[in-house]
């Protein structure tokens, strides 16, 4: 019974997870695009047909294409209720290699994280992201760019696009 409550719980878990990521989603997406010098585009997950009728469904590297001020900001955004984001780097591995090639070619990309415990938002470049993970399996809210609070939502983008 006890393997069978384990199983519940995680369920339950990842189920307020995925409420919490779309819930940041969406927030997102209106907050920018209700600033001024900013617009938001949001990168939908969709599906490839792989026979008459059968649909997979198909992941992209980014959720948001923001321009702001003319520069534009490819980024994927995360959510965690701890103050550290735990990260599966086999289910990310398309992930960090597409924003990396973004990065090479002198483009902003990365990770936007709220970390709801402590009420902040936080950029990670590319860049900061592949140093982390070589010596540890998170990102911790002090290791990124601090970019804004939680409440009023407010995002600084130009701290973003100087780094």
């Amino acid at each position: 019974m006890k393997a069978m409550a384990g199983s519940y719980n995680r369920s339950r878990g990842g189920l307020f997870a995925k409420k919490a990521g779309s819930g940041f989603e969406h927030r997102f997406y209106h907050y920018c695009n209700g600033e001024e010098d900013t617009c938001c585009v949001r990168v939908f997950d969709g599906c490839l047909r792989v026979a008459k009728n059968k649909l997979i469904q198909t992941f992209q590297p980014f959720d948001f294409i923001v321009v702001h001020k003319k520069r534009v900001i490819f980024c994927d955004t995360k959510t965690t209720q701890s103050g550290s984001y735990s990260i599966n780097e086999k289910k990310v591995a398309y992930q960090l290699q597409e924003l990396g090639r973004l990065a090479k070619m002198g483009q902003c990309a990365g990770y936007l994280i709220e970390y709801r415990e402590i009420g902040e938002y936080r950029f990670f470049p590319i860049e900061t992201i592949r140093e982390i993970l070589k010596t540890r399996k998170s990102l911790p809210a002090g290791l990124g760019i601090f970019i804004g609070e939680t409440w009023p939502m407010e995002i600084l983008f130009d701290k973003i696009l100087d780094q």
